[in-house]
């Protein structure tokens, strides 16, 4: 038998030879009666692959789909003098996860994430996703998506960079199935994944946790799941000017990176050592929580954008821009003390006279702090009226002012 292999396409960049195989580019061989020949090859690694300008796959900066068009070509001689001809076409694809490489140990590492550049337009949110492509000339490779917010373009060939794009509604998270045909056959199948958040600063929101004392609800007109605990969210622009902080490098939300500040009950007995389980005539300090002190705090798991009811964009101050306020607002919470009392509904300082904060009160103070103005959330977040003074000096005088 002669076989002639044509390889269309980058096929040896990708994929490494078996050692029995023959080798993974085009050439021609003659197997004698009874010999086989033999085309194998596994997935090169990482480390094994080369890149253009002698690159790594760490200095790597695009999402990357190989592909390669196989042809064998087998002519059979025999005894009586006839000849049959055989030919078959083979497609290998493969899909390198660069852009969320972070994810791509965990998942299957066929995520393609629209996370490259974004902006505003339309009144949409628009997702521009760079991809380079090195695939086979000879036949046009497809990508077919289900959803109207992406577009893939058209049919492509050879080496070149291209763009997707996705439009979204504002905080939104879509996916796709986004095959990819070649030659009228599916060869492959990604997950096109896509998040309209916008770069920037927002307050989100989720229920405070279940109030047991019907007393607080009757009084501060409050129902189970009503009043809402607050927390910051932070979106870099320009994730490379916060990329030696550890408050942005555990968090990602689908395809979007972004840090959490909040405030927290610490474990530290208040300042005057009262015991609050007064019950009646003081219902509205009658809590199961006591006081405590109020700590600053990062990356709270409860505080997570999935676990959220709602995201409030906050505005860049005047003469700040997105860095510069993520900046301010990291500083604030950074030099926070953790020493003002906290109760869960700051109280009037006529029925108390202590300073008392809560995790809404943080919020809005650290927000102050940095020069932002706290936006009208929509929703009842009580403590966040009262904004925490920082720096923080503690005026208490250990009275009841009944």
């Amino acid at each position: 038998m002669d076989l002639t292999v044509e390889v269309d396409g980058p096929l040896s960049d990708y994929m490494q030879a078996l050692t029995d195989s023959l080798s993974l580019t085009s050439g021609s061989y003659r197997a004698s009666n009874g010999e086989t020949l033999s085309l194998a090859g596994r997935l090169k690694t990482f480390d094994e692959m080369s890149f253009e300008e002698g690159r790594s796959f760490e200095e790597l900066d695009k999402d990357r789909l190989y592909g390669s068009k196989v042809k064998l070509k087998g002519v059979y001689s025999y005894s009586d003098g006839s000849t049959e001809t055989r030919e078959q076409d083979i497609y290998l694809y493969r899909w390198l996860e660069v852009v969320a490489a972070q994810d791509a140990s965990v998942a299957t590492g066929k995520t393609a994430a629209f996370h490259k550049k974004e902006d505003w337009g339309l009144g949409k949110f628009v997702k521009e996703k760079e991809v380079d492509l090195r695939l086979p000339m000879s036949v046009a490779t497809k990508f077919q998506g289900k959803k109207s917010e992406f577009n893939y373009g058209g049919e492509l060939t050879g080496s070149q960079t291209v763009n997707w794009l996705y439009k979204g509604e504002k905080n939104q998270h879509t996916e796709d199935s986004l095959k990819v045909q070649v030659g009228g056959l599916e060869v492959g199948e990604l997950v096109a994944s896509a998040t309209a958040i916008e770069a920037g600063v927002y307050i989100g929101y989720r229920p405070f946790p279940s109030i047991s004392n019907t007393q607080i609800d009757s009084l501060l007109d409050f129902t189970v799941g009503r009043a809402k605990h607050l927390s910051i969210i932070l979106v870099p622009k320009d994730m490379t000017a916060f990329s030696s902080l550890d408050i942005f490098k555990p968090l990602r939300y689908k395809n979007v990176r972004y840090g959490i500040i909040s405030g927290w009950f610490g474990s530290r007995t208040n300042t005057c050592g009262l015991d609050l389980n007064l019950g009646e005539p003081l219902p509205l300090i009658s809590i199961p929580w006591g006081l405590n002190n109020l700590v600053a705090s990062t990356n709270e798991r409860t505080d997570e954008i999935q676990l959220l009811q709602g995201l409030v964009p906050v505005s860049i101050p005047s003469g700040q821009d997105n860095t510069k306020f993520i900046d301010n607002l990291i500083k604030a919470n950074e030099d926070y003390a953790n020493n003002p009392d906290a109760i869960y509904f700051p109280v009037p300082s006529a029925v108390l006279n202590l300073d008392t904060y809560n995790s809404n009160s943080y919020v809005s103070g650290v927000i102050a702090k940095a020069g932002g103005v706290l936006p009208d959330l929509g929703v009842i977040a009580p403590g966040a009226e009262r904004p925490l003074p920082l720096p923080f000096v503690a005026t208490t005088s250990c009275e009841l002012g009944l």
